[in-house]
Formats: C-alpha cells, structure tokens, sequence
C-alpha cells in the first residue's frame, strides 16, 4: 500500500509538472503580449497603444478570477489632428473568461487601473468652423452625448461592466502642477437606461481654484444621453460646500446651486480672483467667515455671461456682521455690482485689511462703520455710512490730549489706488462742530484734503492745545496735504469769536493760516485785546503804560495785528501793532519764545508826548519788563 501511494504523488508530481510548463508556454508573458497585440489589431483603433509587459494573473482573493496585467501603458492618437493629449497608465489589470482567449470574443468584468495620468494638449491642426460655435467648449459634448452616447454605453458594456482608478491625474500643456487630481474614481455602466454613474474624489489644482486651499470633493455624476448631473460635497479649510447642477443636453440648458456655510472670506476671495471675479476688491480679511447660497442658470454656452443670484449671504468674525443686500451679481467674468451692508465693523482692522492699518499721525482711534459697501465694477467700490467712537490725537509744547468724535457720516469711493471721500454731520463729545471734509488719497495714505467748518468748538483740554486757552465758537475753511502719513500742508483761514487766558481776552479774531515743513504761519488780526489787571501780564502791562500815561486803569488795546511763526520747539512774533482804546497809546513790537515757555522781545511804547522802549523776557507765566530807553517827542 506504501508503494502505491507513493507511486501517486510521483504522478501527480509529473502531471503538475507538465501541466505547470504548458501553462507558463502558453500564459506566458510573451504569449498574452502577442494576444493582447492581436486584439487590439483587430480592433482596428484610431489610438496607438504600447505597454511594457502583459502577463497573466490569478486573483489571490476568495473569489478565483484571471485577468491580464498591463504595465507602463501608453494611448495616445495615430492622427495629432484629433488630439495630442497623451494618457499613460501605470498598471491595469482586465479579468476576462479563459475561453476568450480561444475564441477571441472578449469580455471584461470589472477593469481596475492604478495610477493614471491625462497630459492635455490641443491638437496639431488648426480648426477651421463657420459657425459661431467654433470656439464653444460644450459644442461637441452635446454632439457626443445627443449622437453616440446610448450606442457608446451599450458597446462598452460588451466589452466591461464597470471601470475604476485609484488616482487620475490631469495634466496641461506639460504643467507641472496638476489642475486637477481624481482618486477612487469608479464608473458603472448602466445598458438598459442608457447612463452611467461615476463617483471619485477630485482635488483641484491652482488652474481651477488658485490659491484657495480645498479639501477633496466628493462628487457623483450621472450621464445619460439627454442629461448630465453633477452632485458634490466638500470644504474650504474649516467651511464646508455642497454643489448641485444640472446639464439638460437636449436643451442646452444648465442649473446650477451651491451652498456654502464657515467659508474662510479670505479663501472665497482668492477663488473669485482666480476667476476673474471682483479683480478690484483685494483685501487680506482674516477670521472672517461667510455663508452663502448662489445658482445660476440659462444657456450653457454663454455659462459666463448668466446672472448670478445670492441668498441668506453673509460674513461673519472679527471685522463685525457683512450682510449682502445684494440679490445678483451680474456674470462669471464681470461680478458686481455687489451691496453689502455693515453693522459695527472695526475700521482700523478694515484698513489693516487694504495694507494702510498704520495710524495717520493725529489719527488715534479710526473707530467703527456701520453703512454699506458697495462694489461697483472692477477697480472701483465705494463706503458710505456712519463712523462712531473715532479719536484724534493732539500734542504741542508738551501738552498731549485727544478729542473723541461720537459719529460722523462718510463716505468713500475707491478707484483703482485712489480714495475719494467726504466726511459731514460730525458730532463731536464735548463739543460741536458743523464741518464738511473732502478728501483725495492715496492707498499709501497721502493726499489732499478741503474743510469747511462753519462752526467748531472743541473740549477745553483739545482747545488748551490749540489756542493756548478757551474759544466759546469758531469756524475755519482751507485745504491742505498729507504726505508719508504727516500733515505737510495747510491754507486756511480762521475765525474766533473770542479767546479766553488766565492772562487776557481776546474778541473778533481773524487770522490767516498756513502750515508747511513743520511751521505754522499766522496772521492774525483782533478788534479787541483785554489783559487782567491781576494777572502777571497784566501787572507787567500796567508798568509800561503807567510810564506813558500815569493812573491808568484802562489795559484794553484794539486794531491788534501780527505776524506769528510757530514750530515744535518755540517761535516768533514781528509787527505787532496796537492802540490803546484810551489815550490812543501805540505799542509795536516783535519777540520769539523757546519750548519751554523762555520769551525775549522788544516794546515800543508810543504816548502823546514820549515814547519808550521796553525789554520783554522771563516766561509766558511770569513775563518780566524792563525799560530800555526813554526818548522825549
């Protein structure tokens, strides 16, 4: 019995063998090269079609299958005149039925490919049309799906009943970046209704998106010979989006809608760019999110010219609450007009967002919008509202303090780098002020501007600064110039109703005004000068004249005028003139002071009947006088 069995396995072992060598003679990878050579002879195809190796191969999974394993393929067509696009696969595996290979009737079952990559190229030839859909993208897609479809689907499904591909690149023009990546890409093809339904995950390349950072999307396609429609599922960073269209091909007809919600606004942006959409609006908008609904629909071949509707869009973060007031835009290609409404958005985070957050100098606080935005057309957008809890900032011989704008209402138009605006209605805390401000800036922030106050008064911490003292009403009208974010130029002319000092009063100013280089140029005029008899100028006032005209009592002047230059650290007085309102008692004089408040000057006291020459120094808090020269008329 030993002996027997062993006499079987020797047999087995020989039946194996010579059937393990007729196999590898006849499946061998020479053998299924020139089978697979001979099919595609046959076929007659309008592609050229190498591969490396075909070899056969029996599944390892629970279900036994042979297919044919194809590597390092290469498809591309025989006439560059159809296409120069070549495709290349790096492996694909076709199950098929043993028989196939005596018969030659071939049959697929479910064809796997691996890693696939498209390179598009136009073809070689140039292509000549008359009618006016020459350059229409769309035009021979509704000529294949209306004419060849059905027949296409029912003659693949002959050959294979489902296709899929773990990665499919698509290359243009040899870019090295891919516009587009599929993965898990999966076709199934439906003979009785004549569809096929394809699902993959598509990432898309800078072509497609720029620089808007998207995750995979999740798509499913249906195609039919009369419809196409498109579902997709994905996110933007932390947003996500759903996509739903519709293509009824018979009709030519497309039907677009997405829904967005948490979108990055700055993400949203960069993808509108890379469209060439709202190409003027170039804000960096960080955490900032929006969501939306948009559609659009009509004639697929004018697909960039259709109105785009918007609904429920808003922005929401840090800038504050951006409703879109606005319901269309007009296309893919032009966008705008576009309405948004703005409730209590930060103004200096909105600057910061155009590149010009740096303080204007006396601008402290830029304060916060509520109004509209409106972007009109490429280059051009325009702000008008209200500004509140804006601040300027003050400073001069050591003194600092700040004046707080409750509201005013602005608006601004932005033209390519320009801004053109005006500011009215101004109310002001602890304060008033009835002005208008018109303004022409640049991005960088330098321009010109006019103002026409009609009545200010300013907080008596702001007023100190400005006049030394205290103005019950005041009004000025001019123009002047920023430039590298400073004031650098001012023409004006200034009214006081009157100005009040611990030392004296002053009534009717009028002064003529100018600010360049950092100096200020005053010539004022006064009807009437009062010192206080109890105050140290006043004393020292009473000296010079007490000299002219014993016992007098009287220390007012009139007819006041001068030449005034101030700068940072002091400045200087020429041709001071005035006449006492008694005793017509002339005084002439000019002076310069420090910083820190050091005075120098000369007096000329002209009486009736002498005149003298006086010295003024010490302080404007302690001035001292002292006579010089005495001189008998």
């Amino acid at each position: 019995m030993a002996s027997r069995g062993w006499f079987f396995v020797l047999l087995g072992i020989l039946i194996s063998s010579f059937l393990g060598g007729a196999i590898y003679v006849f499946f061998s990878p020479d053998r299924m090269r020139e089978f697979v050579e001979s099919v595609i002879t046959e076929k007659k195809p309008k592609f050229l079609i190498d591969f490396k190796t075909a070899k056969l191969q029996f599944a390892d999974n629970w279900w036994p299958t042979v297919a044919i394993e194809l590597d390092d393929i290469t498809v591309k067509a025989i006439d560059s005149c159809i296409t120069n696009s070549t495709l290349h696969i790096d492996r694909l595996i076709i199950p098929f039925q043993l028989s196939s290979l005596f018969i030659k009737k071939i049959r697929f079952g479910h064809v796997h490919a691996g890693n696939v990559q498209f390179l598009m190229r136009p073809s070689s030839c140039a292509k000549i049309n008359s009618n006016n859909n020459s350059n229409n993208e769309f035009v021979l897609l509704e000529s294949f799906f209306q004419n060849r479809w059905s027949k296409e689907v029912v003659n693949t499904t002959r050959l294979l009943s489902k296709l899929s591909i773990e990665s499919l690149v698509l290359l243009q023009n040899n870019e090295s970046l891919a516009p587009a990546i599929i993965k898990s890409f999966s076709v199934q093809f439906i003979p009785k209704r004549a569809e096929s339904i394809i699902t993959f995950d598509i990432h898309l390349g800078k072509p497609w998106v720029g620089d808007a950072n998207f995750g995979p999307v999740r798509s499913k396609m249906i195609l039919r010979s009369n419809e196409v429609q498109f579902t997709g599922r994905g996110n933007l960073k932390e947003g996500q989006f759903k996509i739903n269209s519709e293509w009824a091909v018979d009709r030519g007809e497309i039907n677009f809608n997405a829904s967005a919600k948490d979108l990055p606004a700055n993400s949203i942006l960069k993808l509108a760019h890379n469209w060439g959409i709202l190409n003027s609006f170039n804000p960096v908008i960080k955490n900032q999110w929006a969501n939306c609904d948009l559609s659009f629909n009509g004639n697929i071949h004018q697909i960039k010219l259709l109105l785009i509707r918007l609904n429920q869009c808003r922005l929401y973060g840090d800038l504050g609450e951006i409703v879109v007031n606005t319901n269309t835009i007009k296309n893919l290609t032009e966008g705008g007009p576009l309405n948004l409404q703005i409730e209590d958005i930060d103004m200096k985070r909105v600057l910061g967002s155009f590149a010009i957050d740096r303080s204007w100098g006396f601008v402290s606080q830029f304060g916060r919008f509520t109004g509209d935005l409106t972007i009109i057309e490429k280059n051009k957008l325009s702000f008008a509202g209200e500004l509140r809890q804006s601040e300027i900032y003050m400073s001069r011989g050591g003194l600092q303090t700040r004046q707080k704008i409750d509201s005013a209402q602005i608006s601004i138009l932005l033209l390519h780098d320009k801004y053109f605006g005006e500011a009215k209605n101004i109310y002001l805390a602890s304060g008033e002020c009835h002005v208008e401000i018109k303004f022409n800036f640049l991005k960088s922030g330098d321009g010109k501007f006019d103002f026409d106050i009609k009545k200010l008064i300013f907080s008596n911490e702001v007023q100190k600064i400005l006049w030394g003292g205290t103005v019950s009403e005041s009004s000025l009208v001019g123009s002047g110039e920023i430039i590298n974010l400073n004031l650098s130029r001012i023409n004006a002319s200034l009214w006081l109703k009157d100005l009040k000092t611990l030392n004296w009063e002053l009534k009717s100013i009028k002064a003529r005004t100018t600010y360049e280089n950092g100096k200020w140029n005053l010539y004022p005029s006064a009807e009437k000068f009062q010192l206080h008899p109890e105050s140290k100028w006043g004393k020292a006032f009473y000296q010079i004249l007490a000299n002219i005209k014993p016992h007098i009592n009287d220390l007012s002047l009139q007819n006041i005028s001068a030449y005034i230059s101030l700068s940072e650290d002091g400045g200087t007085w020429q041709n001071l003139k005035a006449t006492t309102i008694k005793h017509s008692v002339k005084i002439i004089g000019a002076g310069q002071w420090k910083a820190r408040d050091k005075i120098s000057g000369e007096l000329t006291v002209k009486g009736p009947s002498h005149e003298e020459l006086w010295n003024l120094s010490g302080n404007w808090q302690t001035p001292q006088v002292k006579s010089k020269a005495a001189a008998i008329r």
